[in-house]
């Protein structure tokens, strides 16, 4: 944040408090200035922490990350709960009750149907069966040391002095906070697991589109991953039949669903959509990019790791940078690593250790179906026979209100019964048509939700073994046990070595079952049986080409291996985009230096501009009074494709490639992927053939999009680039049909069939109608950045709280540059609008010849106080594409700190 702008904020802050107390205006008995700074931590001199078995050492640099030092486990992680509950309680606590599905008692009735949903998964409840019977016994008592630190600065700390939110919620409702307990902390993975789910939105998403479109043209719209052009993580490879052992070298068509299915599914969508809303819209741009170049190709002569993970923007970052160090490494006390840290939970997520180092992005598995059934009240049908659902009741607490009941039913083989959260759902299953329904079946479709996460598992042992492993083979032993979410892990370390893991509980499926679409869960065909062994998934070890690169694109060609990871990969442009950087450096002998990685992350090149510019420069724009288009148009000219925030052309491009999704196809999908507010007359779902008049006067009916506009489609991701790659040749295809109304007759005619050149004329019309609207008549004055903001909102009273509240606690906005499918990932959702709506979390590189020259940056800062000096203070320079010295020796760390405390028995 600029100087001038932070010092006018304070100005402000200071006026308004003296306002509200003089007022006596709702919150103002509470926002004063001793409340602000009353949950500041002390992070310098001396305290006792209970429990200690000898001194520990905590030190922090200029922008107040924290280093641990311990002589056992034991005091590394309880150090670790009670400095973490120090910076970020608030956002601890919101966590755990998120993941236990108890918003309600903090937030009040506006929670109830969300906590419905995620106690019907019950992910609490998975993560207690996973403490209870699979954890290594280590690994509980790391949790409980854990857990006791969390809990040691709760007992001295409460209302405003650990949060400055608690002072709101007091207000409100009387919310004190809980202990905390070892499950809070496990639990949080399935958080992370539901982000990074796959392909079950793309599930609902293709159900949908049968209302209006036909199997072909959906499938239009779901290309098929272009291994010819964007190279997969592995290049070849195969498993051996016999050990069914992975060796590195050196869709079937869908069952017609009913409107009544399609309208339950809508619902179920619907609810998803709200879960999300907390941790980040889920779908194509929801990633990561991580590469490592082998010494080979450095001018370091050791490995170079690159990683930014790519999740919503949240305020603090979900990301927390911290150092676990044992003054004395070896058996007794294995842990040397420092890295990106989940608030709430012990070890470290992504980062290095003494010996190596990886990074994570999302392998995209799918490991969720859905699958519709055959209901009564209290059975579901299973191969011929009516079996009981297995039910429990759940009572959610509201705040301020009276508890809710809910019954949850589930199935042995297919998982929760989710198509029970909601009434509109519930009735239309109840009405739902059934062809084929025997037995006393008579109340139509329930929907099942089977997912991997709900399965235990030993996810968190592995998080353990990560931070300690020493070699490729402890690496990819810890990997074995990261069942969810399924990650790419690649790797790199000290002597050298670089390598990639592909892990994960990913489920085995009948043949000819893709996981494209519902399936009916009263026939065993369509149950899951086994997993993909983990002896079978991909992996590589110092491959030939010199270095390797994970962007959530194919892990390795499918038809090249027996087993079924997705059908729905991201389309590998960001990925591509970064082999192509780094072919071009060292095709000629050229050096790969801490710089060029830095670089390659900052890349903001947009690809699908490459692609279309020509065809919009060739484009005649008619009727343009005062060359009033053409003038936007000529910004083309001479672009070198770059998104540069301050760039008028990456404004004028982004606008229109907007529009031409909006005219091409957001106007012919159903209004249950349209972003709300977005109103069209269409002929009614399901009806093709003439209408009336292809106007739209008459045998239309005005339809209104229903999705939130940062999940709307279509998004603009990748799979939108291929879609609009295919049918770029063909002048005539007709998705170039303007008129929805001659598209869904299923013969437009001549009179009204739109050609390419005519629909992307009229883009280029929208897009300078609407940026005139947004930025001015004057396309000098236009850029990028004013258009693609960054703001950073406060976790649920920065988004939902009084406007004061909102302004006290969010941050923000910042220009940025980059975008869709660029490296430099700044999401939006082309549906909805321009505002960022994912980023790169945090970067990282790491230089293995000498970890004190690696570099990193958070998104936010540690703290997750307002006003404390470190809440935003890395975001000015995450913004610029800026990073951080990461210092990780003993001598380095010392001389960086700025603030020592030591924490005693």
């Amino acid at each position: 944040m600029p100087a001038r702008k932070k010092s006018r904020r304070v100005r402000l802050i200071v006026i308004t408090i003296v306002l509200l107390l003089v007022g006596g205006l709702g919150y103002g008995s509470y926002w004063s200035v001793s409340t602000v700074r009353a949950s500041f931590p002390q992070t310098s001199g001396s305290l006792k922490l209970k429990g200690l078995q000898g001194p520990v050492d905590v030190k922090r640099d200029a922008n107040g990350i924290p280093q641990i030092y311990a002589d056992t486990p034991e005091d590394l992680f309880r150090a670790q709960g009670f400095v973490q509950a120090q910076d970020r309680f608030y956002e601890m606590d919101v966590r755990r009750h998120l993941t236990s599905g108890r918003l309600s008692e903090m937030f009040g009735k506006g929670q109830v149907e969300t906590d419905a949903f995620l106690r019907t998964l019950d992910w609490h409840g998975v993560a207690q069966q996973e403490y209870d019977h699979l954890l290594d016994p280590t690994t509980k008592r790391y949790l409980q040391a854990y857990t006791a630190g969390v809990n040691a600065y709760l007992q001295d700390h409460s209302g405003a002095a650990l949060s400055l939110e608690y002072a709101a919620l007091s207000f409100r409702n009387n919310y004190k906070p809980e202990l905390w307990t070892p499950v809070d902390s496990v639990a949080w993975l399935k958080a992370m697991a539901w982000d990074l789910r796959g392909n079950m939105q793309d599930e609902i998403d293709r159900s949908l589109m049968t209302s209006r479109l036909s199997q072909a043209q959906i499938k239009q719209l779901y290309p098929a991953y272009p291994y010819s052009r964007h190279r997969p993580i592995v290049d070849a490879g195969s498993v051996d039949p016999s050990t069914r052992t992975y060796r590195p070298a050196g869709s079937s068509a869908p069952q017609g669903l009913s409107s009544a299915v399609n309208s339950q599914l809508a619902g179920i969508s619907r609810i998803v959509d709200q879960v999300p809303a907390l941790l980040g819209p889920n779908g194509s741009g929801i990633g990561s990019n991580a590469w490592v170049v082998s010494g080979k190709y450095t001018t370091t002569h050791k490995p170079l790791l690159a990683n930014d993970p790519h999740l919503a923007p949240e305020l603090p970052s979900i990301w927390y940078q911290m150092g676990l160090h044992c003054r004395t490494v070896g058996a007794a006390c294995p842990y040397d690593v420092a890295g990106y840290t989940f608030s709430g939970m012990p070890g470290v997520i992504i980062g290095h250790n003494q010996d190596i180092a990886w990074g994570m992005t999302n392998l995209g598995a799918d490991v969720t179906d859905l699958y519709l059934e055959k209901v009564t009240a209290n059975t579901y049908l299973y191969d011929g026979k009516q079996v009981p659902f297995t039910t429990r009741q759940e009572t959610i607490k509201v705040a301020g209100g009276k508890p809710r009941t809910i019954t949850v039913r589930e199935t042995a083989h297919d998982g929760p019964i989710i198509s029970d959260r909601d009434d509109q759902i519930r009735e239309v299953g109840q009405t739902a048509p059934v062809t084929d329904a025997p037995g006393g079946v008579n109340s139509g479709y329930a929907v099942a939700l089977k997912w991997t996460a709900l399965t235990p598992s030993k996810t968190m042992d592995s998080v353990f073994a990560l931070d300690r492993a020493q070699d490729f083979r402890e690496f990819r032993s810890a990997a074995a046990d990261f069942a969810v979410p399924s990650q790419n892990l690649v790797y790199a370390d000290t002597k050298g070595n670089i390598g990639y893991q592909a892990p994960g509980q990913i489920p085995i499926r009948a043949k000819g079952v893709d996981g494209a679409y519902p399936v009916p869960g009263w026939d065993s065909h369509y149950t899951w049986t086994k997993y993909i062994p983990f002896k079978a998934m991909p992996y590589e070890y110092n491959p030939k080409r010199g270095y390797i690169v994970t962007a959530n694109q194919a892990v390795i060609d499918q038809s090249k291996y027996p087993y079924l990871l997705t059908s729905d990969w991201g389309y590998g442009t960001r990925s591509q985009r970064i082999n192509d950087l780094i072919q071009s450096k060292i095709q000629d002998n050229g050096k790969i230096s801490m710089d060029d990685m830095q670089s390659m992350q900052n890349d903001d090149s947009s690809e699908i501009a490459k692609l279309l510019v020509p065809y919009l420069l060739k484009v005649d724009v008619r009727n343009d009074k005062g060359d009033y288009v053409r003038h936007a148009q000529q910004l083309l000219e001479g672009w070198d494709y770059n998104q540069d925030s301050d760039s008028a052309a990456a404004a004028y491009f982004n606008a229109v490639w907007r529009n031409v999704l909006k005219l091409a196809f957001g106007n012919k999908l159903p209004k249950e992927l349209r972003p709300k507010g977005q109103c069209l007359r269409v002929p009614p779902a399901g009806q093709t053939g003439p209408v009336d008049n292809l106007d739209g006067s008459s045998g239309t009916v005005r339809e209104c999009g229903e999705r939130d506009p940062d999940e709307a489609q279509p998004d603009g991701s990748d799979r939108w680039f291929e879609v609009v790659r295919k049918i770029l040749p063909d002048a005539n295809n007709p998705w170039w049909t303007l008129s929805t109304t001659a598209f869904f007759s299923g013969d437009p005619g001549k009179a009204h069939h739109s050609t390419r050149d005519q629909l992307l004329e009229q883009a280029m019309k929208d897009a300078r109608y609407e940026l005139t609207a947004k930025l001015g008549k004057d396309i000098n004055t236009w850029s990028w950045g004013r258009l693609h903001k960054l703001t950073l909102k406060n976790q649920t009273l920065g988004t939902d709280g009084p406007g004061i509240v909102k302004w006290m606690l969010n941050r923000g906005s910042w220009q940025l540059s980059g975008g869709e499918a660029a490296v430099d990932a700044t999401g939006w959702d082309a549906a909805g609008g321009y505002d960022v709506v994912w980023v790169p979390s945090m970067r990282m590189i790491v230089n293995l010849q000498d970890f004190d020259k690696s570099r990193w940056i958070n998104l936010t800062g540690a703290s997750g106080h307002a006003y404390n000096a470190h809440y935003t203070d890395q975001t000015g320079k995450w913004a610029a594409g800026e990073l951080l010295p990461w210092y990780f020796s003993d001598a380095q760390v010392d001389k960086a700190a700025k603030q020592k405390m030591a924490l005693t028995p």
